[in-house]
């Protein structure tokens, strides 16, 4: 049943992406068909762990795809699987790589996402079965883009995932002959909506704090939101969404195909979580903790 549901909603996504860049054509009608996102209508899931299947058709759906080439970056640990490229490939029929850190989070992600693609119906809607590719990453994420050549990967795609959690910053900052037009990527929401910092290389706590277990300190890891959004914007992209119930951010190339999605301010992705005191007070605590750590200012 909740194939036959999300397979429904697939395809009049298709339908309707071409009908919207149609009446979408003209500059004029720009402000006329902007994007409105809603996080009740927009994040659910059917493959994706984390909401991200309404949100990716939706943002497709108005901008259209140039390449139905997509990438995702996993650390199968930390916050879990992600899995946000799924969907895509059984019900889009994109073309997906996958690419975990962990063995663990290769060996599910591949049974999932391989099961997905061969048992789906695409082929009453598609001519060519998507291609499906999964590999371990390990450590090779220190030089994503060597990874990136040795799957023939280069110019423009359509969506670049990175849910490394540790590593997203210095992936995207350093990335070379691939251009993604939307990119989802983590972000530690503690340090809110005005402080753009990442974390120092060193894996190490300040000595004179509480280092705790190994486990707790990924939460301590990464980027900040604003640290992202200058990084982005420096890019060529800004920041149009964020997840309501996890820390992911999505940017979208800052093109013509993409201005019926209205610019966010990143204050946005906080507004509403701010005013549930139980997440005020988790995010407190995570921020004395995150004190124990070296950061660097962006």
């Amino acid at each position: 049943k909740k194939y036959d549901e999300i397979s429904s909603v697939a395809s009049v996504f298709r339908h309707r992406s071409d009908d919207f860049q149609r009446s979408a054509a003209g500059t004029s009608n720009i402000e006329r068909c902007a994007v409105t996102p809603n996080s009740a209508t927009w994040e659910h899931s059917s493959m994706s762990r984390v909401g991200t299947d309404g949100v990716l058709f939706s943002i497709f759906a108005a901008i259209g795809t140039r390449t139905r080439i997509a990438v995702e970056v996993d650390s199968a640990s930390g916050q879990g699987l992600y899995m946000s490229l799924a969907s895509l490939a059984s019900f889009l029929s994109w073309d997906v790589y996958m690419y975990f850190q962990a063995w663990s989070g290769y060996a599910l992600g591949n049974e999932l996402l391989n099961n997905a693609a061969s048992t789906s119906r695409r082929a009453q809607s598609f001519s060519t079965a998507p291609k499906v590719n999964v590999s371990e990453l390990g450590t090779a994420s220190s030089n994503f883009n060597e990874v990136l050549q040795g799957s023939l990967i280069a110019g423009e795609i359509d969506l670049l995932c990175l849910f490394t959690e540790a590593n997203d910053y210095k992936i995207w900052k350093s990335l070379n002959g691939v251009a993604p037009r939307v990119v989802l990527v983590v972000y530690q929401e503690y340090w809110g909506p005005d402080v753009a910092v990442i974390r120092a290389p060193s894996g190490k706590p300040r000595p004179s704090h509480d280092s705790r277990d190994t486990k707790r300190r990924r939460l301590f890891v990464g980027a900040s939101l604003p640290a992202l959004t200058k990084l982005a914007n420096s890019n060529g992209y800004r920041l149009f969404y964020c997840l309501s119930n996890r820390p992911i951010a999505v940017f979208v190339l800052d093109d013509s195909t993409t201005q019926m999605l209205k610019t966010l301010p990143t204050a946005d992705c906080f507004r509403k979580k701010a005013v549930d005191p139980e997440w005020v007070k988790d995010m407190a605590a995570q921020w004395d903790e995150a004190q124990a750590f070296e950061w660097i200012d962006i």
